[in-house]
């Protein structure tokens, strides 16, 4: 039948789960090699760590591995990301992390913005058919199938009112029953905002805003640039924004003051979009997730009395989608 996997290819982090285990790496790649990696330490590197493959006779460092080791690494925040196979390479990297022998079957949910569902047909066209990567475990090639039986692709938020919605085995929890629900899902590049009446998905009222943390994150880093002469790429300064210091000559630097000054910025344009697209006391329940979601949900919740933050919101779009997966090809049965 193949393995069921939720997974959700963000602008700025790829996650990915099949229920026994999860992964979440940055969504960079970069161009790779095969020169030894020496480390100073004993300790085992994680695989999610160590991301190499290649794909269509060409070797790329993917996630954490691509910053560090690729003389050009990219983030592609483009609407189709076709560039450079971005897509395609952080597709097949998440997927790769469930591979256990030469050939591997899986039937897979994701998700694309409310505003890009028109790239569905091409998306499970390039997709849904069988593909030869070469994986580089222990320095060592193996070459192996990854046949992508399955896909389903949905409205991205619909992973986070599942998530909420169904338990794992895509069974009805009955804790979101009736009424109306918002989902807002603050991404990297985008905001997608997806209106539920009664379980079901209503398309004329969600959409997809151009507003998203790469924002703030281009301008934390113009001001580290202007302030202490610091030049970073945007996917460098992941560490930088989640722990609020940063290290410039050898010391430590606390920038949480200057992260907190455009997250509330950056809060205040997003709640400009989610009031001019939404009647929001129309709501019985809005929903915040994505990371964009947790790092904001301090300057949004006090202004969306009927907001609450979930839980795991970061990772879940792919935890949802693999209880729809389950849903769908699994027998889920219906409590």
């Amino acid at each position: 039948m193949g393995q069921f996997i939720g997974l959700d290819v963000g602008y700025g982090f790829v996650k990915v789960t099949d229920g026994e285990s999860g992964y979440a790496f940055p969504s960079v790649i970069g161009n790779g090699h095969t020169k030894s990696v020496y480390r100073t330490f004993s300790q085992p590197v994680e695989q999610i760590n160590h991301l190499r493959l290649g794909v269509d006779e060409q070797l790329y460092f993917v996630g954490k591995s691509a910053v560090r080791h690729s003389a050009f690494a990219f983030r592609d925040l483009s609407t189709t990301r076709t560039v450079g196979g971005d897509l395609k390479i952080l597709f097949l990297a998440a997927l790769s992390l469930f591979c256990s022998g030469p050939t591997n079957k899986f039937r897979v949910v994701t998700g694309l913005p409310p505003g890009r569902m028109y790239l569905m047909d091409e998306l499970v066209r390039q997709f849904t058919r069988e593909h030869t990567i070469t994986l580089y475990r222990n320095q060592s090639p193996e070459e192996v199938s990854v046949a992508v039986t399955h896909l389903e692709v949905v409205p991205q938020p619909l992973g986070t009112y599942w998530s909420q919605a169904l338990d794992l085995w895509g069974r009805d929890r009955h804790a979101l029953e009736g009424g109306r629900i918002g989902v807002i899902d603050i991404g990297f590049r985008t905001t997608d905002l997806a209106a539920i009446e009664d379980g079901e998905f209503i398309p004329e009222n969600s959409c997809t805003v151009p507003v998203g943390m790469a924002g703030a994150y281009s301008e934390i880093g113009n001001r580290l640039l202007a302030d202490y002469g610091l030049e970073r790429e945007t996917f460098a300064l992941d560490e930088a924004v989640i722990k609020g210091r940063v290290n410039i000559a050898g010391r430590t630097v606390d920038i949480s003051e200057l992260r907190d000054a455009v997250f509330q910025q950056l809060a205040t344009k997003v709640l400009v979009e989610i009031m001019s697209k939404w009647r929001v006391p129309e709501f019985d329940h809005l929903l915040l997730s994505g990371g964009g979601g947790q790092a904001l949900s301090g300057y949004l919740l006090p202004q969306l009395v009927q907001g609450e933050l979930i839980s795991d919101s970061f990772t879940a779009n792919s935890k949802g989608y693999l209880s729809w997966a389950n849903r769908l090809w699994g027998g889920a049965i219906q409590s």
